[in-house]
């Protein structure tokens, strides 16, 4: 887990699937200073272990508010990115107490929210079964890096250690795409930023979701970044949510 130990407000960045809290490192860095910023590895990421429970965004979410309790933190702003923002979402829902602002990066309510994106996660679960790990990898690091290729090598690090969990691996995307939280929306009561990389498209008609049926949300467009929005265009990325995290920041009760 990275902890920066920053003396204000704390802020709980949680990332996405098959990446650890090294995904936040450039955040720390930057914003770490001014808030204490708390970047951990979902259960079965980086270096945290499966805990012998299955995987699934509700047990995610349980597991952040176990470590905010944990770490003596009564309240968060919580910024999660794709798998991440499905478990704060699911965070916000389950422990509206320990979530003082909500951040949702390039992430969605579910993958079947329509007939062409329940087609595209089905023709998925092949790919998973079938193609060995590092080769996923490969085909991982090429997706995402195409607005930034110096992030490939660390891509391909980042998913190529499942090699030989495979069984975990695809657990972790059965996790992802049984989770269905649009009923819940309207149940969010914290305020909310919803952020999407302007060249990634398919993530914008969900976002545009979030950000009406969630009360009060607010809608950001990131130039120039793709899927991997904070770290495309981190200076960017950091502006918005110390903006954010600044106009919604409260004495905690």
């Amino acid at each position: 887990m990275l902890d920066s130990g920053g003396p204000g407000e704390a802020a709980l960045l949680i990332h996405g699937a098959y990446l650890s809290g090294e995904q936040w490192a450039g955040q720390l860095r930057t914003l770490g200073g001014r808030w204490r910023v708390v970047a951990p590895d979902l259960r079965g990421h980086g270096g945290s272990g499966s805990g012998g429970k299955p995987y699934s965004v509700r047990q995610f979410a349980w597991d952040m508010a176990e470590l905010l309790t944990r770490l003596g933190l009564q309240r968060a702003h919580v910024c999660g990115h794709s798998l991440g923002g499905m478990v704060a979402l699911q965070l916000a829902r389950d422990f509206p107490r320990l979530v003082h602002s909500l951040t949702l990066a390039e992430t969605s309510y579910g993958t079947r929210s329509g007939r062409r994106e329940a087609l595209l996660t089905e023709l998925t679960r092949p790919l998973l079964e079938r193609v060995p790990v590092q080769q996923q990898a490969l085909l991982f690091a090429h997706a995402m890096s195409r607005q930034t290729p110096a992030l490939a090598p660390w891509l391909r690090r980042e998913v190529a250690a499942f090699a030989g969990r495979e069984e975990d691996y695809r657990s972790i995307w059965r996790a992802v795409t049984e989770f269905s939280a649009r009923s819940l929306l309207e149940e969010i009561r914290v305020p909310t930023l919803v952020v999407v990389g302007e060249q990634n498209p398919r993530t914008h008609s969900q976002g545009q979701v979030l950000a009406r049926e969630i009360g009060a949300a607010e809608w950001q467009i990131v130039p120039r970044a793709g899927h991997l929005v904070n770290l495309d265009q981190p200076d960017l990325f950091e502006t918005v949510l110390a903006d954010f995290w600044t106009r919604t920041s409260a004495p905690l009760q």
